[in-house]
């Protein structure tokens, strides 16, 4: 028994590291994505947008309170990100 939760485990911290490892490479790409865009304002209402109804849905739903803190986090980070860059266009 204790032989086959090791083995979930594994798997599980496995599963964990490359969901890591993607949001590493999505993050570099969405700042990348911020730093050349030719209209970042539209681009900062588009996520914006996006985003309230993503929130509005994961409320609506059984989601734990994490995976929300975590969505409204890195959404705060990405429209950080763009504030710095439209404050650097004007």
């Amino acid at each position: 028994m204790a032989e086959q939760q090791n083995l979930i485990n594994d798997n599980v911290q496995e599963r964990l590291r490359s969901l890591e490892s993607q949001q590493q490479l999505m993050t570099a790409f969405f700042y990348g994505l911020i730093e050349t865009h030719p209209e970042p304002e539209q681009l900062k209402r588009a996520l914006t947008e996006c985003s309230e109804r993503m929130i509005a849905s994961a409320n609506a739903q059984p989601l734990p309170d994490d995976w929300l803190a975590g969505l409204i986090e890195f959404r705060q980070v990405l429209l950080s990100w763009l504030d710095r860059r439209i404050e650097r266009k004007a």
